[in-house]
């Protein structure tokens, strides 16, 4: 729920600013599919060159946890420009 209202926010803070809300986030449909095609494992060390809030190296936690595996061995790396 809380994950909704910051995507939420994150959109309507774009629109008043004029921006597109891809500028801040990605969508959360894109970044599970990202998750699902990266399929880490226990680890494993993953990089997001443009991590914004984050939300692709949580999905990336979250694959993790889904699939049993210790979520606490992944190494996350990530940087933002702005």
């Amino acid at each position: 729920m809380l994950g909704q209202v910051y995507e939420y926010l994150i959109k309507h803070f774009a629109d008043l600013t004029n921006k597109k809300a891809g500028e801040f986030y990605t969508p959360r449909s894109v970044v599970h599919l990202l998750g699902l095609i990266l399929d880490p494992h226990e680890g494993e060390c993953i990089y997001d060159p443009a991590c914004g809030t984050g939300g692709m190296l949580l999905e990336c936690v979250d694959h993790l946890k889904h699939n049993q595996e210790d979520a606490r061995t992944l190494k996350l790396y990530g940087q933002e420009k702005t």
